[in-house]
């Protein structure tokens, strides 16, 4: 189906500057990424927040998650060093993991036309229950200028109705670098764009399901849409990149 399917998918990502490609990474792929992250999450909060770490609340891997989520509610900017910290942990074993899978590389080379490629996992991703600004954590309309890589690959960790749990919004369109205004919720993290200086067009919700991933081009307007459901969304995001052109060397 999906190299039945590849110039659909290469065509869109070219018309629209995104492009959502179903069944990347099989169950059990997506389970190495939330064992490594768990695993992360635990040995970091018992060194960094040990006031947060409790083992006798963990009976599986959501509630792990959720450590790191209550971080998140009640010391947002420490939830921020922390995020940093479990990425520099497994910042070079995931995308090491990633790679491995012939399915991403098929369609790394085919959609985005890079056969020698790299991956840099760049964030962990947590949009809270109910949250809906981006006073609540979530991300405005913003480009990913000066990123590693001139693609991003979004995939979720955890299987959930996506749009209740959280979504994408896209502007498709062909622009350039856009005046970024606002400061996000993170001054070292990427400026916004105010909402008045958006180019002319009708924004798009975009979601999947664990295992699917949506990959964007660095010019694309975005922003993340609210979550309306009762539980976290957890996603990890990756810059991927011509290896050639900027090899990745471990933090």
């Amino acid at each position: 189906m999906l190299q039945d399917n590849i110039e659909v998918f290469r065509q869109k990502l070219e018309a629209d500057g995104y492009v959502v490609v179903p069944g990347i990474f099989a169950t059990d792929v997506v389970n190495v990424v939330k064992e490594k992250l768990s695993d992360a999450i635990l040995s970091v909060l018992e060194r960094e927040a040990p006031e947060y770490f409790d083992t006798s609340i963990i009976a599986s891997e959501r509630d792990v998650q959720l450590l790191l989520t209550r971080v998140k509610v009640n010391a947002p900017e420490l939830a921020k060093q922390l995020r940093r910290r479990i990425i520099s942990v497994v910042g070079y074993e995931i995308p090491n993991v990633l790679k491995e899978n012939d399915t991403l590389s098929f369609v790394v080379e085919k959609i985005l036309g890079i056969r020698d490629f790299q991956l840099t996992l760049f964030l962990i991703s947590i949009c809270l229950p109910e949250s809906r600004d981006i006073s609540e954590g979530l991300l405005g309309w913003h480009q990913d200028l000066g990123g590693a890589g001139k693609y991003t690959i979004w995939s979720p960790i955890f299987d959930h109705d996506s749009f209740h749990g959280g979504y994408l919004k896209f502007l498709p369109g062909d622009f350039g670098p856009l005046p970024h205004t606002v400061l996000s919720e993170d001054r070292n993290d990427v400026n916004t764009i105010s909402e008045a200086l958006l180019p002319n067009g009708e924004p798009v919700s975009v979601s999947c399901r664990k295992g699917d991933v949506i990959i964007w081009h660095d010019l694309l307007p975005h922003k993340t849409g609210s979550n309306d459901s009762g539980i976290s969304r957890y996603a990890f995001i990756l810059w991927v990149d011509n290896a050639a052109k900027q090899p990745y060397a471990k933090q």
